[in-house]
């Protein structure tokens, strides 16, 4: 039961921590402090299908889907480059808050245009995803 109740806080904080991005995209502040409805928010907000919200609630897949919105939520507020990507999947408790705070930081909706990156673009979120992705999942099964 424990580690149920830690993926739970663990899907359920990382809506909290948006707090002032959501409001920023015009979503009300009450919404957010829910379980469940205010992922289901931030789901929709970077235009992800509904099904996330379920899947970022369960244990392991949840720190990827998390992730994964995290990544699509800074976007949505223009922050391409590497850096804010990186800093929201690493530090997401400390960097979106203060993405939120920041009044030169607006709202602009998702982008579906494809970016081309470079080379070297492409292998660092490559290597940043794969130490990641290999960090929670040997947390996580194998500890």
């Amino acid at each position: 039961m424990g580690p149920l109740l830690i993926f739970f806080f663990y899907g359920y904080l990382s809506t909290v921590f948006t707090i002032l991005l959501t409001k920023k995209a015009g979503i009300e502040t009450s919404k957010m402090f829910i379980p469940f409805y205010n992922t289901y928010l931030l789901v929709k907000l970077v235009e992800k299908p509904s099904y996330w919200a379920i899947l970022s609630y369960l244990p392991v897949t949840n720190v990827f889907i998390v992730l994964s919105i995290y990544v699509e939520l800074v976007k949505a507020f223009d922050q391409y480059d590497f850096k804010p990507q990186f800093l929201a999947m690493l530090f997401p408790f400390v960097y979106l808050p203060l993405l939120g705070a920041d009044k030169n930081v607006a709202f602009k909706g998702v982008n579906h245009k494809k970016l081309k990156r470079g080379i070297v673009r492409e292998w660092s979120d490559a290597i940043a995803f794969a130490v990641i992705a290999a960090t929670i999942i040997r947390w996580s099964t194998l500890e």
